[in-house]
């Protein structure tokens, strides 16, 4: 009779045990599924963009420089595209000087691999006296984006 309750007793533990074994494989399943779910809901998400800026914003081209037998004087400034698309990218560009007559200075393509910027500089001829208020315009065409500064006319 002994045995028979030692056979008994061993067979209610391995039923206890596994039991417990399911339960416990079980939880850690439910728990590794709650933590995929919060993973994939609070995981931020890096958003692809582009820096478009000038260079040495503090001597932008702004009052004009009067020069005595000259009809035009130059002037010159640098922007600087950043890619931070997480792609290579090639951005088409276009400068543009609006006063009196809208003038496209210049209309380019240049291409930049993901985390590298590239400085571009600009120069161009005005009339040696600008009366009128004059914007510079650097515009990427493809990113809808720009930036623009003023000189000439009333500061």
């Amino acid at each position: 009779m002994k045995s028979i309750s030692k056979i008994f007793f061993i067979i209610l533990i391995l039923i206890i045990v596994t039991l417990a074994c399911t339960l416990l494989i079980k939880q850690l399943y439910i728990n590794s599924k709650i933590s995929q779910a919060i993973e994939k809901t609070t995981q931020i998400k890096k958003t692809p963009f582009t820096e478009l800026y000038f260079e040495n914003t503090e001597n932008l081209p702004s009052k004009p420089t009067v020069i005595k037998n000259f009809n035009s004087v130059p002037y010159t400034f640098s922007f600087t595209i950043h890619n931070i698309e997480d792609a290579d990218m090639t951005y088409l560009y276009l400068v543009q000087i609006n006063g009196i007559e809208n003038v496209i200075l210049d209309s380019n393509s240049v291409s930049i691999k993901n985390g590298e910027k590239k400085t571009i500089t600009e120069t161009f001829l005005l009339p040696n006296k600008v009366d009128v208020k004059t914007k510079i315009t650097v515009s990427l065409q493809n990113k809808n984006q720009s930036i623009a500064f003023w000189m000439g006319g009333q500061q």
